[in-house]
């Protein structure tokens, strides 16, 4: 199922109680923030994301290098359509698992680790 351009975006509706989007609104005057940075501040502070595992993300690293000297490796023996159909494959999903990684290591378009 297709995610909706307000999931996209990161986009969420609250609903605030009685009096609550004025103590926002005075909260992000005093901060000299919009009552968007505000609430995500607040939130941020409230729920902070997870430290990245430089050591797991290090082991992964290794791991897939690791595989794909070795695929590299059995593809120098290749010779028929299948055996270089495997290797395509195989070199595909390493290639893919690596993005992730980098992607996870880098951050996303924003320029943020992701957790």
């Amino acid at each position: 199922m297709a995610a909706s351009k307000r999931e996209e975006l990161g986009q969420i509706v609250i609903r605030p109680p009685a009096g609550m989007r004025e103590r926002i609104k005075a909260a992000a005057d005093a901060n000299n923030r919009s009552m968007n940075a505000e609430i995500v501040a607040t939130l941020e502070e409230k729920y902070p994301a997870p430290a990245f595992d430089w050591v797991d993300a290090a082991t992964r690293v290794s791991i897939i290098a690791n595989a794909m000297k070795d695929l590299v490796s059995s593809f120098e023996g290749a010779k028929t359509a299948a055996e270089i159909e495997a290797f395509n494959r195989d070199f595909e999903a390493l290639r893919r698992e690596h993005e992730k990684l980098v992607d996870k290591i880098f951050g996303d378009r924003d320029g943020r680790i992701q957790s």
